[in-house]
């Protein structure tokens, strides 16, 4: 269900002008705007404090994508939300089955509605692949061979030189020299 609709601004602080302010649904004393920035009117303890207290939110980046996060407080729970589902699920209401919420432009850390959807994960997979975010190759952190150790070994396994003595050569396993002479891995590299 979406969030609904707050008192008029400038009740918020830092909102501009025409940006609407929703509650976050399930979670009282908290509202996001459609900019992705959240507010709080809670006190210390989680104690709620007079509605004409609401103070804009600091969010923290999570590691690997970064997107942000901000934790929500509901009967003394602590509850870690991402913004850009925060955002999503109070102006396009909840997630339909089977889909995730998505960044537009491949930014995780842009987190306006006009900039967010629900899709599917193949989807999601896909713009990742076209805004550049997947990792592959020897960009990948235990990536052991790169683009020229493939090219290379390929090479010598087509000459007639044992697979087993490859994999010495570059200190890697026997699979993994026949899975990239095979085209298991580094399918990407022809």
């Amino acid at each position: 269900m979406s969030g609904d609709i707050l008192p008029p601004l400038p009740s918020y602080p830092q909102v501009p002008s025409g940006v609407e302010v929703r509650h976050v649904h399930g979670y009282p004393g908290y509202a996001i705007a459609e900019n992705g920035d959240i507010f709080s009117c809670k006190g210390s303890g989680c104690r709620p404090v007079p509605q004409s207290t609401w103070k804009k939110m600091n969010p923290s980046p999570s590691k690997k994508p970064p997107y942000l996060l901000v934790n929500l407080w509901i009967q003394n729970i602590k509850r870690t939300k991402r913004i850009h589902v925060l955002v999503l699920e109070s102006f396009r209401g909840p997630c339909p089955l089977g889909l995730e919420g998505c960044h537009n432009d491949g930014n995780h850390l842009n987190n306006n509605l006009s900039n967010l959807r629900w899709d599917t994960r193949a989807s999601n997979m896909r713009d990742n692949q076209i805004h550049g975010k997947t990792s592959k190759g020897e960009h990948r952190p235990l990536a052991k061979l790169t683009e020229a150790d493939v090219k290379q070994i390929r090479k010598l396994a087509k000459e007639g030189m044992a697979q087993a003595q490859i994999a010495r050569m570059y200190n890697v396993s026997k699979s993994t020299i026949h899975d990239t002479v095979h085209y298991r891995q580094w399918k990407h590299i022809p």
